[in-house]
């Protein structure tokens, strides 16, 4: 368990803030920030650090056995195309 409780806090901490403009919640619905339509105006920026984590964390290329269990393909790493 103490093993599980470190990773998911720097997970946390990895992606806390990830991609984030500088801006406020409240400065980017009150200039109509694409961030409020796609994330909702709610939490915004909580949403979008998420939707950024979960990307991340979910690539093929990040954690492998996540993407094979969803059912996609293995990702090739380290393979170089043969034409270079």
């Amino acid at each position: 368990k103490k093993a599980l409780d470190l990773l998911c806090v720097r997970i946390a901490a990895l992606f806390h803030d990830a991609g984030h403009p500088g801006r406020s919640n409240a400065f980017l619905q009150a200039t109509q920030s694409p961030l409020v339509n796609q994330y909702g105006a709610v939490s915004t920026l909580e949403h979008y650090h998420w939707a950024l984590a979960e990307k991340v964390l979910t690539s093929p290329m990040v954690v492998p056995e996540l993407h094979r269990s969803a059912g996609g393909p293995a990702p090739a790493v380290g393979v170089e195309d043969e034409a270079s």
